[in-house]
Order: structure tokens, then C-alpha cells, then sequence
């Protein structure tokens, strides 16, 4: 029995990643409050696990990421909430969104 050893060709290019950029207008106006709880943000989801956080009061917000999503992963949401006995409680509301792809750029990964 012979023994094989694997061979890596070393890497001759750099590591790049793509960033896509793009530009999220909320098409309507989150209420201050919902059912006694306080807005306290917006927040943008780009699908598994990625999303930003914006002020309450932004209506056009840029967003990266390093993936394109899927149409049905985005969302836009409104968080409100409320403190009850040092206990903070979160709510949030989907809000009507338009989204446009800005551009694409690649950047080097060092």
C-alpha cells in the first residue's frame, strides 16, 4: 500500500470580496409609539444574521453587504419598546420599503 501525498498549489491571486451597496427608501411614516411602547430605531435585514441599525428618523438609508439577497430575505422594520421592572421589551413593525442596487464594488481582503 503507498501512501499519496496531496500537493496545494500556492495562491497566486489575492483574496477579494465583493460589497454590494444599495439604497433603502421607508415608503411610510412609523408611528412614535405602538401600544404604549417608545420608537427607538429602524433596522434593515439583509437575510441570515445581517442587518443595520439606523436612527428612528432616517427615511433613505444605505446599506452594504457582502452577499446579494434574496428579494424575500429583506426587511424593514420599526423597534419600539418599553421598560417594565428593569426588564426592557422589544417590539418591532414591518414597514413598506423600496430598495435599489447603488453599485458594486471589490475590495482586497488583507
Amino acid at each position: 500500500m503507498t501512501a499519496m501525498k496531496a500537493k496545494h498549489a500556492p495562491k497566486t491571486r489575492s483574496e477579494r470580496t465583493r460589497i454590494y451597496k444599495y439604497r433603502v427608501t421607508v415608503l411610510e411614516e412609523p408611528p412614535d409609539t405602538l401600544d404604549g411602547f417608545k420608537i427607538f430605531g429602524l433596522e434593515v435585514k439583509l437575510g441570515k444574521g445581517r442587518h443595520v441599525d439606523f436612527a428612528p428618523n432616517l427615511r433613505v438609508l444605505d446599506v452594504e453587504a457582502t452577499q446579494e439577497p434574496l428579494p424575500m430575505d429583506v426587511e424593514v422594520n420599526a423597534k419600539y419598546h418599553k421598560v417594565e421592572n428593569k426588564t426592557v421589551i422589544v417590539k418591532r413593525r414591518s414597514l413598506l420599503f423600496s430598495i435599489e442596487k447603488v453599485e458594486s464594488t471589490t475590495s482586497q481582503l488583507l
